[in-house]
């Protein structure tokens, strides 16, 4: 480094006073105006501008699928121009924001709810589902705010169009079949804020009870004894016996063909679970070189770039694909496939490895997601693969282990920290 008086590195340590106090202007100007739309969305003004166009759209026109559409369209303009500087306002990582973002992230254990966020939508708006957003998962950008918002928008903008179809004319045809009265009473339950604060606490309540009993099952789980072991095989004979056993249950399942990954066999690293010395479980990880894994060559990607990225840092070992499992059907009880990821993780882990890939349907991933803490994140769109419809998945290990720790943090200790079990 040098520090001539003219040196880039002083001009750059030395801040503009005037371009500071700008800055630090413009930023409490940007967090006013997010203060403001927020205001916006929850005060009566956003009714009675939406409220105003049905009116004189029904005046003009005597229709109720007009006034609907109308108040649907007001609906997502106001929605989505109204959260977009919030959305922005989370992204620039202003001081103020992340220490709201990490007081309130203390307490948040839920990635994602989509009855929650329905409820939040509904009931207080769009904004208020893009921070509940930033507050539960580390990745959130701006890209993914605007489709988050433009979802949302869309979705208020369709349920506010029906709702003021309804008041602007349909509640007259429901009189005329006899269903007037019924119409009335669901207009006023459906415009009610209070219906959907009802239930976004019903909702809340929910999750929380749902959280209880996996936690009590997770224990119950965990605690529960095994008598098997698992480790790495690299022995041939010891190989040939898990890919036998791979093979048994790929086939008695129906899971595909397994010979579309013998290319991978030379840069898989396989691990068995074994009980009694036989095998009874396995898993395969798939190096990301020489052979770019399946996740990468077979499957389509929302984003090439990322796929681009995705492949360099394959190359580099830095990301490997979690390949195939299978465990016996008479010991799925058992906790053999949390063993076999247990162990796969730290091996990867160990050797520096930084994100799993993985190609599997996006519901089975979900569920993985929900009751394990995984944090695998659909990439791509789905397509048939090995008979079923798969999409490639990311899971980053730098997250996985901060969202496991908060949302389950005995499966996390378990998982990270415990002794392996190696014996059997």
């Amino acid at each position: 480094m040098t520090y001539g008086k003219n040196s880039p590195d002083v001009e750059k340590m030395i801040e503009n006073p005037d371009r500071n106090i700008r800055r630090n202007l413009y930023n409490k100007a940007e967090l006013g105006a997010t203060a403001v739309f927020l205001a916006f969305q929850q005060s009566p003004a956003n009714e009675m501008a939406r409220v105003y166009i049905g009116m004189n759209v029904l005046e003009a026109t005597h229709n109720p699928l007009l006034v609907g559409a109308s108040i649907g369209l007001a609906t997502l303009a106001i929605e989505g121009v109204s959260s977009l500087p919030v959305a922005r306002s989370l992204n620039r990582n202003f001081e103020t924001v992340e220490k709201i973002k990490s007081r309130f992230k203390r307490g948040s254990t839920e990635r994602n709810n989509k009855a929650t966020d329905v409820a939040l939508a509904l009931g207080v708006g769009t904004a208020a589902v893009v921070i509940k957003r930033h507050i539960q998962e580390s990745d959130r950008t701006l890209e993914k705010d605007r489709r988050t918002i433009a979802k949302t928008a869309g979705a208020i903008a369709v349920f506010s169009a029906g709702i003021g179809a309804l008041a602007g004319g349909g509640i007259e045809y429901a009189d005329k079949v006899g269903l007037g009265d019924a119409s009335e009473i669901a207009v006023k339950v459906l415009s009610d804020w209070r219906t959907y604060g009802v239930l976004l606490a019903g909702a809340i309540i929910y999750n929380r009870i749902r959280r209880g009993i996996e936690k009590y099952a997770t224990r119950r789980f965990l605690n529960r004894g095994s008598g098997f072991g698992v480790r790495r095989v690299n022995d041939q004979k010891t190989i040939k016996e898990a890919l036998k056993l791979e093979q048994k249950v790929w086939r008695e399942e129906g899971f595909g063909e397994l010979n579309v990954y013998e290319k991978y066999l030379p840069q898989s690293r396989i691990f068995a679970a074994f009980e009694n010395k036989k095998c009874t479980g396995v898993v395969r990880l798939f190096s990301g070189s020489p052979e770019l894994p399946p996740f990468i060559s077979e499957m389509p990607f929302y984003d090439e770039e990322l796929k681009k990225d995705l492949s360099e840092r394959c190359q580099s070992v830095e990301i490997e694909e979690y390949g195939t499992a299978a465990v016996e059907r008479d010991n799925r009880n058992k906790k053999i496939f949390l063993e076999l990821c247990r162990h796969a993780y730290r091996d990867a882990s160990e050797r520096g490895i930084e994100k799993w890939g993985i190609i599997m349907e996006p519901e089975r991933v979900r569920k993985m997601n929900r009751l394990l803490g995984f944090t695998f994140e659909q990439v791509g769109p789905t397509k048939i693969y090995q008979g079923e419809e798969c999409a490639a998945h990311i899971m980053d290990f730098e997250e996985v282990r901060q969202h496991m720790s908060l949302t389950k943090p005995e499966l996390y200790d378990w998982f990270v920290n415990q002794p392996l079990n190696t014996s059997g």
